[in-house]
């Protein structure tokens, strides 16, 4: 029987060693770290603090708020949502770029790519409209639940690295890693049918929730607000949740750095 806490800090362990094989083991400089939604903003936290244990500056970051299907339409490919809208906040997001190389996409499982080719496609409209004699690598991170790469993007060379397979019945497994002292005290605040675990983990990491209002996707704080009010202690409890979930980072980049300088 699997013992969830367990394979979630085995998933944390894998996505780090992704990550450091990338940044370190093949030397890839990344130009961008790019996510979307809720679970992206927790990689792309995990990520650059991957980057501060090994040493490097991290990439500019790009976080947009896609939603996959309209709400009230989860997976049903009759109402995929318009994220046309953020083009502009991208265009904006990278004008002082000069161009792009490699990008790196984080997520922590990835469907059908709605989020990820979403990303792409803002990317690659600005590139021709920047620097269209030159191409770039797109990097996909993210646990593989059966995603299939289908690149009809010239120029572009999309690299989907998987850090851990889908468990059949199991989502967001990486969330899991929350102790029971840091998770239960959010948990009374918001149960699971107003936020499930992995958007608690974002209250605990001090980090946004997407929401649409007025039409239109955006990342709020308006959840953490609320917690702040609820929670005298709340500070304290997301500085000791960052403290232990930054152990667990360190620990993994030291036994790599640790094997990788032996070979």
């Amino acid at each position: 029987m699997m013992e969830i806490g367990q394979e979630a800090e085995y998933r944390l362990q894998k996505f780090v060693s992704t990550i450091y094989n990338l940044i370190v083991s093949r030397d890839i400089h990344f130009d961008l770290l790019v996510c979307g939604g809720n679970t992206g903003l927790v990689m792309a936290y995990i990520t650059e603090r991957i980057y501060a244990h090994v040493g490097i500056t991290p990439p500019a970051k790009l976080v947009l708020p896609i939603y996959r299907y309209y709400p009230g339409f989860l997976d049903d490919p009759e109402h995929l949502f318009d994220n046309a809208h953020l083009q502009s906040y991208v265009e904006a997001a990278l004008d002082k770029f000069p161009s792009l190389r490699n990008v790196l996409f984080v997520d922590d499982e990835i469907g059908l790519g709605i989020t990820a080719s979403t990303i792409l496609g803002f990317l690659y409209d600005w590139q021709q409209s920047h620097d269209s004699h030159n191409g770039f690598n797109y990097y996909i991170v993210a646990q593989d639940q059966g995603f299939k790469v289908e690149n009809r993007l010239s120029g572009v060379n999309i690299n989907f690295v998987p850090y851990a397979y889908e468990i059949e019945g199991w989502n967001n497994i990486i969330a899991c890693i929350v102790p029971a002292k840091y998770e239960n005290p959010v948990m009374q605040i918001f149960p699971e049918h107003i936020l499930p675990l992995h958007q608690r983990m974002n209250i605990l990491l001090g980090l946004p929730i997407k929401e649409f209002a007025n039409g239109q996707p955006r990342f709020s704080s308006g959840f953490l607000e609320k917690a702040k009010e609820a929670m005298p202690n709340l500070s304290l409890l997301q500085k000791e949740f960052r403290s232990f979930l930054d152990e667990k980072i360190g620990a993994c980049c030291k036994s790599l750095m640790v094997e990788h300088q032996s070979n």
